[in-house]
């Protein structure tokens, strides 16, 4: 039997909002959208894609760029 594990984010209200309209425009749930994300991440990182701090605290987030 697989092991799930369930994770809680917590999101400003833009990025609710944004997100949202993605999940209804793409017909997907929020929980989905969610999971392609994480594993489009792990699939970076696994094909030698470096994740630093300095680069999530200075580069502004798609979701962040689409709001501006």
């Amino acid at each position: 039997m697989t092991v799930k594990h369930r994770i809680t984010v917590t999101l400003e209200d833009e990025e609710y909002q944004v997100l949202q309209k993605i999940a209804t425009g793409s017909d997907r749930s929020l929980a989905w959208l969610g999971r392609k994300a994480i594993c489009e991440l792990i699939s970076h990182t696994k094909e030698g894609g470096s994740l630093s701090p300095s680069q999530f605290s200075s580069a502004p987030t798609s979701v962040e760029r689409s709001v501006q």
